[in-house]
């Protein structure tokens, strides 16, 4: 039986949207990877590190007037483009 000579990897992970989220990514390998990577009668493990994408919006500071909380209404703020670094 011929087998596969490509190794590929995509991740889809959620929440995608929103003020925290994810970025979905895809990861082409070669057949070099493969060969490295599977070995006959052999374990491979994988470990996948997402990094969280924060949003800007998350964050906000309010100028106090007076002393006192001003009064805010946060259900219609909407997530960015902008990202915490």
């Amino acid at each position: 039986m011929d087998g596969i000579d490509l190794l590929g990897l995509i991740v889809n992970p959620r929440p995608d949207k929103g003020f925290v989220r994810y970025i979905p990514c895809k990861i082409d390998a070669k057949s070099e990877l493969l060969e490295k990577a599977l070995i006959e009668n052999g374990t491979t493990m994988i470990e996948i590190c997402m990094q969280r994408i924060v949003d800007k919006e998350v964050f906000r500071l309010e100028q106090l007037t007076d002393n006192k909380m001003p009064e805010l209404d946060f259900k219609d703020i909407e997530p960015t483009d902008q990202i915490v670094v």
